[in-house]
């Protein structure tokens, strides 16, 4: 089982998402099988 296939069909949730850490692992995800990801900013803004 991949790293990402055991994400499938679930819900990601990236907290620090508009940091270099957060973009990085937005990116491995994107195009994947993950249901839908969601992404904390700085101020506790939800990036979606």
């Amino acid at each position: 089982m991949s790293d990402q296939s055991a994400f499938a069909h679930k819900t990601l949730m990236i907290t620090g998402g508009t940091g270099s850490f957060g973009h990085a692992v937005l990116r491995r995800f994107l195009g994947t099988e993950v249901k839908e990801i969601r992404i904390f900013g700085r101020e506790g803004e939800v990036l979606q």
